[in-house]
């Protein structure tokens, strides 16, 4: 089972009772902030996906979502399986082939067949790895693996004070109902 990336807002009772004395009318518009809360990380977890290139982002950005979970907490998440690669990003590992015998790579600069790339003929060995006509034929490598892009917590760091306004904002309009 595949555990989704998230982020959790807590401490949001402790917030609240600095606040003093809550009545009905703070306790609602509290948990009608948490809806606010919740898009307001979603949306700054998308920005932060944005800003930095180097992944294609497509499902990543769709995959992120921010929900209330209660009348004073919320969740800013992703069930995409990769999230947790790219959070917190992964040990050097081995690839090997799953379905053929090799995997297969074009060499830079050359076109297979072509008079401007090497000849069909061509065929050359280098360790575990073999190069028949411009194409590179591997039984696996290793790969370096992914360096943790920690979305989702430095979203969490940037946002704290937004947060805090938002509550701050919701008990003082109820008070001023």
């Amino acid at each position: 089972m595949i555990m989704p990336v998230s982020v959790e807002v807590i401490g949001t009772k402790e917030v609240i009772a600095r606040f003093g004395r809550i009545n009905a009318a703070m306790k609602a518009a509290i948990a009608a902030s948490m809806g606010r809360i919740a898009l307001h990380g979603e949306r700054e977890v998308k920005l932060e996906i944005t800003r930095r290139p180097g992944i294609q982002t497509g499902q990543f950005l769709a995959s992120v979502k921010g929900v209330p979970t209660g009348p004073q907490s919320a969740v800013v998440f992703s069930t995409l399986p990769q999230a947790l690669w790219l959070e917190y990003g992964t040990r050097s590992h081995f690839v090997a082939p799953k379905n053929k015998q090799a995997l297969a790579f074009p060499m830079p600069g050359t076109v297979r067949g072509s008079r401007g790339g090497l000849p069909v003929s061509v065929t050359y060995a280098k360790g575990r790895q073999k190069v028949v006509g411009g194409v590179l034929f591997s039984k696996g490598h290793m790969v370096a693996g992914i360096k943790a892009r920690w979305y989702f917590r430095n979203t969490a760091d940037r946002i704290r004070p937004d947060v805090l306004s938002f509550l701050r904002q919701a008990v003082e309009a109820a008070k001023n109902a």
